[in-house]
This record gives structure tokens, sequence and C-alpha cells, in this order.
């Protein structure tokens, strides 16, 4: 294949921007068509194109971002909202919620997106900041949005990450959600935001918590400090924890798959010893009369299996929920 040096130029310029390239000329079009041709380029959005190994080893996240900024740059004036905006602002984002680009415009300008992969959110007077050089909806307009639209086992982490995060406070999201009223949706947005906690260490933990709020489960305690009797200083930090009416606890611990392969979380032990210590832990908060269950990430869409657990395990649940959400036994 010739070389051509533009196309070179400005997928090594774009690789250290996290953005995609976009050829200027029809000579760079051309070029680019022969590498996505070869297969050492990819084009994940009209008009873009990335290093193939490059946009291999970036997540959904990070693949949405790279767009997001090339498509800011291209349209200066667009406002991104929903979990586009989210991203932007360093939020978690389920990897689903990532794929469709979010652009908001004022409904009178609305039409249907000509390209596949971009939704319009209407907004008459968006909330709008800039985040990077790119305009986004602020942190509580975009939580909001999330939330509206979304399951709350999909939507909490939003709110949680950015209150752990330090984007902004319970208080003021549910100042903004309250003041949204005309919005359909919105006392259903309040009960999620009310659960909000930036007590929540990852999304994975605020996805398991959305699951379980929508069997109707009351809201746990999270990461409660609990003695170890084993090692004397050591503190155990169960996810969630619930009193049961009789006094006893119960706790979920939230096991992603992440804790057992990411180097950065299992340090120099294998994950035999990981799983190891998972069972002492679990151990010793039983030998404190803690009762302890676990979730996966494949039991969050079982919600058959999720009620089963909950039962069995005797985690208190809230008829108040319940009743909302259409959530009953058996």
């Amino acid at each position: 294949m010739p070389v051509h040096h533009e196309a070179q130029s400005l997928l090594a310029e774009a690789r250290s921007c996290g953005r995609c390239a976009v050829p200027a000329d029809e000579a760079t079009r051309k070029a680019f068509g022969r590498r996505l041709s070869a297969g050492t380029v990819v084009r994940p959005f009209r008009g873009m194109y990335a290093e193939a190994s490059h946009w291999r080893s970036l997540n959904p996240n990070e693949r949405a971002l790279h767009i997001i900024r090339t498509l800011s740059s291209l349209h200066p004036h667009w406002i991104f909202g929903g979990p586009s905006a989210a991203l932007v602002h360093g939020l978690d984002c389920p990897y689903p919620l990532s794929r469709a680009i979010c652009r908001v415009i004022s409904p009178d300008a609305w039409n249907p997106p000509k390209r596949s992969g971009l939704v319009d959110l209407c907004r008459t007077r968006p909330d709008v900041v800039r985040v990077d050089g790119i305009n986004v909806t602020s942190v509580e307009s975009t939580v909001f949005d999330c939330v509206i639209r979304f399951l709350p086992s999909y939507s909490l982490g939003f709110a949680d990450s950015a209150i752990r995060l330090g984007r902004t406070d319970a208080p003021r999201l549910l100042r903004f959600c309250r003041g949204q009223r005309r919005e359909a949706r919105w006392d259903k947005a309040e009960q999620v935001l009310l659960l909000a906690d930036g007590a929540s260490e990852n999304g994975g933990e605020s996805q398991c918590r959305g699951a379980l709020y929508e069997c109707g489960c009351a809201r746990p305690r999270l990461q409660v400090p609990v003695p170890c009797v084993d090692v004397p200083g050591r503190t155990h930090r169960p996810d969630m924890l619930w009193t049961r009416d009789d006094g006893s606890y119960v706790a979920c611990e939230f096991d992603g798959t992440r804790k057992y392969v990411d180097p950065a979380m299992i340090g120099n032990r294998d994950v035999r010893q990981v799983v190891a210590e998972e069972r002492r832990r679990a151990e010793c908060l039983g030998s404190q009369g803690i009762d302890v269950f676990r979730l996966f990430y494949g039991n969050l869409n079982e919600t058959g299996e999720l009620l089963r657990l909950l039962d069995e395990y005797r985690v208190p649940m809230d008829e108040g929920i319940r009743r909302r959400l259409g959530v009953w036994p058996g």
C-alpha cells in the first residue's frame, strides 16, 4: 500500500488527542478508504477514521468519547446531553448507554437525525456548561435526563458518581429534579435520586443497588465499617448492609469480574488468593452475625433469581417501593 503521509499524520494526531481522524480532501479520503479495505483503520462514525489496533484497545465509553470530541471539533456549537454529557463530565456510564451519541437541540429545530448513532434530546432552555472545550448540559441536568430515561439499574450510577466525584451533591440534584415538574416521570426520577449515595464505590455497585431497588428492596447502608475478628486493626466494609426487623444483619457483596483480572486490584495475588480472601472475609462477617450473599453481573438481569435470593436471605423490603413499581411476591 502506498504511503500517504497526510493520512498517517492525521491518524497519529487523532490518537494523541483522543479523537478520530477526519480527512480534509478527496485524496486523503481515498487513502483512508484503502486502509479501511485493508483492515488497518476502522470507520466508527460517518466521515471518521481511527487506527484499527488503537480502536480495539478502547472500551465502549472511550470510543464514544473519541466520537464526541470529533463531533465537537466539527460542530463547535453542538450541545451534548444524556449519557454523552455524562462521559464528558467523567461520570459512570453503563456501556450499552454510551453507544448512541446524544445531542441537545431546541424543540422547534427537531427533525429525525440523518446520522446513524445520533440521538436528539429536545430542550427549550438547556442548562449548558463547557467541559474540556465541549458544550454539555450541566451535571444536574445530565443526571436528571439519564434518570428519567433509563431504569434505576442503569441510571443510579450517574447520580452516585456525580456525588462521589464532587461534581455536585444530593441536595442540588434533588432541587434540580423538583424544578422539572413539567417533565413526565419527574417524580419517579426523584425517588431514584433519593437513593443516590457517593459512598457507592463504582458503577457496578450502583447498578446492583438499582436492580435491587427495582425488586422493591429497602435502601441499604453502604460501606459500613465492621471490625475484623481475625486481624487486629483491619476493617471490613460490606458493599450493602441491612438490619432486619429482628435486629439481625444481612449484607450483599457485589462481585464484578474486574477484581479477579485487573492487576490494579489484585496486585501480586493470583485469582485463587483473591477468592480465598473473599471467603475468609465472608466467614469473618458471618462469625459476627452478618449473613452474606453475593451477586454477580449476570444476576442483575434475572429478576426472578434476585427475588428468590432476597427472600432466602430475608432482606428487608419496602412495600411502598413494591407498590409503586408493581413488584409483588411470586
